[in-house]
């Protein structure tokens, strides 16, 4: 039996679980099963979407399957509670579902020295599942709500995953389950990925419907069969196959609109029932106008301007969007994207898209997001977008300003063209007047013209003399400069080669250390080799021959220990030589960052004098014209003498960082015209972390690892020396004596001292003594590193988050006033002086956000120097002139 009365829809709120409009979707069946399972199930998407009406069908069907259900709804909770009064109405709700009020009650006072998370826990797991045999399902409903209290709700999450961690151990736990529903994602509700029970669960999609699933609100549109007779002559009663069918192609229009939306599918259902119910009551016929109908109604309901103030729906996802905690101007800008058909990928980690999602006003298709419906695209276009801009409203107010002055311009025009005729006819009847007396005087002006004539050609002679004067003084001048930049050139010359070959003596010297250490290397490596003696000796009319060879054994035992030895400290030579040629580079890096601010700072006081300039000879004009007080013209005169002698502070300091710079990279002549970018590296996205940066200078740093090598090579040498305490000498010899007359004689024999008085002890001490002291020279070594790399760090993070600061907050807010005063000015709201003194303050705002990037650039150098070469002084690099090359003068012209 079909019912086309309106009420037969459902247009707010729970639909009842008999409800006659209920559209049963994909997720009604993964619901019901997943639970029946014993799985943890989560459905969150945006509002009414039908998931609290979803809640309560699954419910009911549980129930017949013999499951005890339980629904917490967050919201009636509260959200301005305590822990403990929200666990507490946990169980108070629990205990009324499932009518265990008393016990659940007397349970949690008998166990009040447990935390309330604990008490909660054993509630669900000594009172319910002892009380129930069968599996039992809490549905938590509003889960959106944890958002709002004023604790973190982790471990009620993290409370439902071990549930499901101790299945194994506890088989009573498995008939325990959990579905959570709202208008949250994963990330938002919990922040800890390893406690989540979202990545253990199974996650319920809610789709728009489809034709085929709404058939069903066909029935509350039967009575189309009447009034639009004529668009089909088939069956009384359609089928869903029947396209021609009245109740059909209306509802098929319907999703025309909607897309298969929930909420609104019933709305604009129930509004076009109501409409056929009338016209049945008036028994009225229409034809061919089904679709007229609907569209009619969805543009009245749905689309209009009224609609769009007072529809939930809409409200809902406006608010959304505009109300969300992502940036305004990102989320916007990515769905003009969507609005506008451009592909946009579906990615679950973006929380601007997240945010999309959630307000209902896309959807995701093949992996791709799409405007939900075609309400929604003509509701929220592009004019919706660019009126609710972050500076939208700025943009109405300077057009609203425009036509403002546009309108008193052309006022002002009529009554300006109105005294000007009056005007000239007034000067034309002046002119005749002017005219019968200048007749009379031209006589006399001839003769005083022809007198001023030649006093003028007098003064003119003196001025030509005056300015060839001018112009040798200034010929003198030059050549006095052209001189001076000479020995000045000729100067910078002599100390770029003496730095030069301050370098090159340096690198010779290093260099020298490393063919030193690299010898010693090799020499220890090879044996000393034999010694070969000879003796003739005479006695009488005999003679003696003593021929030996000896072999120092001990030395060639002894090989392989002083080769590791020597080469533990040529790798500490080379260590230290890279680490000096890491600080030269660094110095290099940071003298680069100090120059390139300071031209930039000298070129943004050049503006500043310009503007100040402008302010003091308008100052001058209206002080001589009587139009201006004497104080405020010397305020103005005496910042334009700060900001000259301000500027001239900026170039030198510009000129002694370009310098330093210079002498650093050991330049001279043609190379001095190097040229320097105009403006910093701009901030990066994000601040390094700082993860294992200790691990990493004690793994990098050239010192630590030259004292690293020193240790080792003295425990080396340390071994060497016990292994020769108590033998230092072994010798083995070969010998070969002859007597004149007598036969020769052949032997060997095998040296070796006898320590009887020394036995090596104080040798052994002083070696473990010097090692000693190399061990704590690299454990000093290394903690200074951790220091100086916990030290820079702070540094660096704390100029990170000043120069985002100066350039997030500061010269956004300033470029805002700039733009405000400027308006002012056109509306003659404000003065000229107000004018300049802004842009003066806009200019100060600008150079401190260059002095706050520098800083974070050398801030950045120190931190690599700490990873790597060992710290320098934290003031290497950063001359004192370039942090006073920043500083602006007070601004004057107080009062204008």
């Amino acid at each position: 039996m079909r019912d086309n009365s309106p009420s037969f829809y459902t247009t707010g709120g729970t639909l009842p679980r008999d409800a006659p409009s209920y559209v049963v979707r994909r997720a009604d069946t993964e619901l019901f099963e997943g639970l029946l399972a014993g799985r943890f199930c989560y459905v969150l998407t945006s509002r009414q979407m039908g998931k609290s009406s979803l809640m309560v069908r699954t419910a009911a069907r549980l129930r017949q399957q013999g499951v005890t259900c339980a629904v917490l709804d967050l919201t009636a909770i509260g959200q301005d509670l305590t822990r403990e009064q929200w666990y507490d109405g946990l169980q108070n709700g629990l205990g009324r579902q499932l009518g265990l009020e008393d016990e659940l009650e007397a349970f949690w006072l008998s166990h009040q020295r447990l935390s309330p998370l604990q008490r909660w826990m054993l509630v669900l797991e000594q009172v319910v599942l002892r009380k129930f045999e069968g599996n039992v399902v809490l549905f938590v409903d509003e889960i959106d709500a944890v958002r709002s209290l004023p604790f973190s709700a982790d471990e009620f999450f993290a409370a439902i995953r071990e549930f499901y961690n101790r299945r194994t151990e506890s088989p009573a736990l498995e008939r325990l389950t959990f579905c959570l529903l709202g208008v949250a994602s994963p990330s938002d509700l919990i922040r800890d990925t390893r406690t989540t029970p979202f990545n253990i669960g199974l996650r319920i999609d809610l789709t728009d419907f489809s034709f085929e699933e709404a058939a069903p609100l066909a029935d509350g549109l039967a009575g189309s069969n009447r009034v639009f007779e004529n668009w089909s002559n088939g069956p009384s009663t359609p089928s869903l196959h029947d396209s021609n069918a009245p109740a059909f192609r209306l509802l098929e229009r319907v999703l025309y609109w909607t897309g298969g939306h929930p909420y609104l599918t019933q709305q604009l259902c129930h509004a076009v029932a109501e409409q056929l119910h009338e016209v049945n009551a008036q028994n009225s016929h229409h034809s061919d106008r089904g679709a007229e109908v609907v569209d009619s109604l969805c543009m009245q309901l749905l689309v209009s301007a009224q609609a769009r103030v007072q529809n939930d729906n809409l409200l809902f996802v406006r608010d959304r969007l505009l109300r969300s905690e992502v940036d305004a101007v990102s989320l916007l800008q990515l769905y003009a994207r969507v609005h506008r058909g451009r592909p946009v990928s579906d990615d679950e980690a973006n929380p601007v898209i997240t945010v999309l999602k959630l307000s209902g006003v896309t959807r995701s298709h093949a992996a791709r997001l799409h405007v939900r419906n075609r309400i929604y695209a003509r509701v929220f276009d592009q004019g919706w977008i660019a009126a609710n801009m972050p500076d939208a409203e700025n943009r109405r107010q300077r057009a609203a300003f425009r036509r403002g002055v546009v309108r008193a311009s052309l006022l002002s025009g009529g009554i300006v063209l109105a005294f000007a005729a009056l005007g000239i006819t007034a000067v034309r009847r002046a002119n005749e007047a002017r005219r019968a007396t200048a007749q009379s005087r031209r006589y006399a002006g001839q003769m005083d013209s022809a007198r001023k004539l030649a006093d003028f050609a007098r003064l003119a002679a003196v001025k030509e003399t005056q300015r060839a004067q001018m112009a040798e003084v200034k010929l003198a001048r030059a050549l006095v400069n052209a001189e001076e930049r000479r020995k000045y050139a000729e100067r910078q010359k002599m100390i770029a080669g003496a730095k030069s070959v301050e370098a090159e003596n340096a690198r010779r010297e290093t260099n020298e250390k490393l063919r030193d250490s690299s010898l010693a290397q090799a020499q220890a490596s090879r044996w000393s080799g034999p010694r070969f003696s000879f003796a003739r000796l005479r006695r009488g009319d005999e003679t003696e021959y003593e021929r030996s060879v000896f072999f120092d054994l001990l030395g060639l035992i002894t090989i392989p220990l002083s080769t590791k030895a020597e080469q533990k400290r040529f790798e500490s030579a080379k260590a230290r030589a890279a680490g000096e040629a890491l600080k030269l580079a660094l110095e290099t890096r940071k003298a680069f960052f100090a120059a390139v601010a300071a031209q930039e700072g000298t070129r943004y006081l050049e503006q500043v004098k310009s503007a100040a300039e402008a302010s003091a000879e308008l100052a001058r004009r209206m002080a001589a014209a009587g139009n201006w007080p004497k104080l405020n013209q010397a305020r103005e005169q005496v910042f334009y003498a700060e900001a000259t002698a301000q500027l001239a502070r900026s170039m030198q300091s510009q000129a002694s960082a370009r310098e330093r710079l210079v002498r650093l990279m050991g330049l001279w002549g043609e190379e001095l015209r190097f040229t320097l970018p105009e403006r910093l590296p701009e901030l990066p996205k994000n601040a390094r972390e700082a993860v294992d940066l200790e691990a990493m200078a004690l793994a990098q740093r050239l010192d630590v690892q030259g004292a690293r090598r020193d240790a080792e090579a003295l425990a080396e040498s340390m071994g060497l020396t016990r292994i020769s305490r108590f033998v230092n000498l072994l010798e083995f010899g070969v010998h070969d004596n002859s007597e004149s007359p007598g036969p020769n004689q052949r032997g060997w024999e095998i040296e070796f001292r006898i320590p009887i008085f020394d036995f090596g002890g104080a040798r052994a001490a002083r070696a473990e003594q010097i090692y000693m002291q190399s061990v704590n020279r690299a454990a000093q070594t290394a903690i200074r590193a951790r220091s100086e790399v916990r030290e820079a760090y702070a540094a660096y993070r704390t100029a990170f988050d000043l120069a985002r600061h100066y350039r997030d907050e500061i010269v956004p807010l300033r470029k805002r006033i700039s733009e405000e005063m400027l308006l002012r000015y056109n509306g003659m709201l404000a003065s000229v002086f107000e004018l300049l003194a802004d842009s003066r303050e806009s200019v100060m705002s600008v150079n401190a956000y260059i002095e706050a990037l520098r800083e974070f650039w050398l801030a950045e150098s120190d931190l690599q120097a700490a990873l790597t070469s060992g710290s320098p002084s934290m003031s290497a690099g950063s001359p004192g002139g370039a942090k006073a090359a920043m500083t602006m003068p007070a601004s004057g012209g107080a009062g204008h």
